[in-house]
């Protein structure tokens, strides 16, 4: 999503919590990790999609790798104001420097939803 202002000073309304990691092997025998938690729309606009930046520390908490995923894209239903939505998103890879803490989960952009 592209942010304009805004859509950019909206962000502090959308929080993350309820962090958890999960790793687990798929079937081409490969570790995959999982991060997943819950977004909440504390503001007035319906949400249609939400983008946030996942970065993996290191030993020294210097960002080992970031990512940044779109999570609830169109068409999926937008979340309203004052609702909450589970999410996860999943990593084939991370980096071998990873310290193995819950990573850390930033908004970086939002789209509104069009209002009907």
């Amino acid at each position: 999503p592209v942010a304009g202002a805004e859509e950019h000073a909206y962000i502090d309304n959308v929080a993350v919590s309820s962090l958890e990691v999960s790793r687990a092997e798929n079937f081409l025998h490969q570790e995959v990790t999982t991060v997943s938690g819950d977004i909440s729309n504390g503001g007035p606009r319906p949400l249609a999609s939400v983008e946030v930046s996942v970065e993996f520390d290191d030993v020294m908490n210097q960002i080992a790798q970031r990512e940044t995923r779109v999570l609830f894209g169109p068409p999926g239903p937008p979340i309203p104001s004052g609702d909450h939505r589970e999410f996860e998103v999943a990593f084939d890879h991370v980096s071998s420097s990873w310290n193995m803490r819950t990573p850390v989960v930033k908004v970086t952009a939002v789209q509104f939803a069009p209002l009907k």
